[in-house]
């Protein structure tokens, strides 16, 4: 793996993001979050892909060898049972991230999230699937 400057980023060109200063406080986030939780308490499709893609996460994580899982056949062989709703948080959580960044980071003009497959319910969200609000805030890319 390579260093951010060994492929040519100086350090003005990236941050990391310190969650509890810059995200938790900020106003812009907390509505987000409040719009998101709403929408998972009253669209029953949003709720279920959202719990549906924590499950599946969280069985993958699971499923680990290191974790007494079976990557083979997708069994669990031991480890402890998980906690759907609590999982689902989480996935809101980051929703509600992306959907306020612009207000959160206002000199920043592009954002770039790079993930290694679809993510349904963050494409749906943000075209306005669950709400019938396009949310152009943000675009990404998938590489595959």
């Amino acid at each position: 793996m390579k260093t951010a400057q060994e492929i040519g980023l100086s350090d003005t060109m990236y941050s990391l993001v310190n969650w509890m200063e810059e995200i938790e406080s900020n106003s812009a986030y907390v509505e987000a979050l409040l719009n998101i939780k709403d929408l998972f308490k009253r669209n029953d499709e949003f709720r279920f892909e959202v719990q549906d893609i924590t499950a599946a996460y969280l069985r993958c994580k699971q499923n680990r060898p290191r974790n007494g899982g079976n990557e083979v056949d997708g069994s669990i062989t031991e480890g402890k049972d998980f906690d759907i709703e609590e999982g689902a948080k989480y996935v809101l959580k980051e929703l509600a991230f992306f959907h306020s960044l612009s207000n959160i980071y206002e000199r920043c003009e592009r954002f770039v999230f790079v993930y290694h497959r679809s993510w349904p319910v963050l494409e749906k969200y943000f075209g306005g699937h669950y709400d019938n609000e396009v949310k152009s805030s943000l675009g990404f890319v998938i590489f595959v």
